[in-house]
């Protein structure tokens, strides 16, 4: 299924902006963003996903679907490459900060959500709950 978000109403490749992992539509409208980040977890990679789908006014698959005046971007990080040692989670939480003010500065309306830790963390009920704490969030709105 092709999960692709545009600047426009129109399915063309020039107002194509990206692939999303998982688009959650609620009353005919993308209300959740979902990406999956399993190798490349660079600030660079991560902004450009989180803006890229910022900035999509439209998800089109079989029919033109707006985003949500209030969306929520939900990122799942995989930690299982990383050392003990590595700074990229602390990268990470400083991004989460930075995304919700730069967001909220240019007039996004877009919600932040980050998770990250190895499959196994996301097999604990406490981590399960907090990701699906994230989704009613986001429903309930």
């Amino acid at each position: 299924m092709d999960r692709s978000v545009f600047c426009t109403d129109k399915k063309c490749n020039s107002s194509r902006y990206c692939f999303v992992d998982i688009a959650i539509l609620l009353n005919d409208e993308v209300k959740v963003v979902i990406e999956i980040e399993e190798s490349d977890i660079r600030p660079v990679a991560i902004c450009g996903k989180l803006f890229i789908s910022a900035l999509a006014s439209h998800f089109i698959h079989e029919s033109s679907r707006r985003m949500a005046d209030a969306a929520h971007f939900i990122q799942l990080i995989d930690t299982r490459k990383l050392t003990d040692r590595s700074s990229k989670l602390a990268q990470c939480e400083h991004l989460m900060s930075s995304f919700q003010h730069l967001l909220q500065a240019v007039g996004k309306n877009v919600t932040y959500h980050l998770h990250y830790g190895k499959v196994a963390r996301f097999c604990m009920e406490e981590d399960q709950r907090a990701l699906l704490d994230d989704l009613r969030f986001a429903l309930a709105e």
